[in-house]
């Protein structure tokens, strides 16, 4: 799917796919949107997530894709 660059990805998926998509803080503060990301190079937003979580995980509502396109895994 599509996001576009003034929404998040957390906000798309809801709206488009996953209405029940758990969140809560939508900053990244909380990592209640953290997925894993088998494929692609992202783009981190927040503060949250360590090296090591870094390298196969997101956190939906602040992350982007780095390059154009992200697989996640939901």
């Amino acid at each position: 799917m599509a996001v576009p660059a003034d929404t998040s990805a957390l906000r798309a998926i809801r709206a488009q796919a996953l209405p029940d998509l758990p969140y809560s803080c939508e900053r990244g503060f909380c990592g209640t949107c953290q997925q894993r990301v088998p494929a692609g190079t992202v783009d981190h937003r927040d503060d949250l997530l360590t090296d090591a979580e870094r390298a196969d995980s997101l956190l939906l509502c602040v992350s982007r894709a780095h390059g154009g396109r992200l697989v996640l895994d939901l």
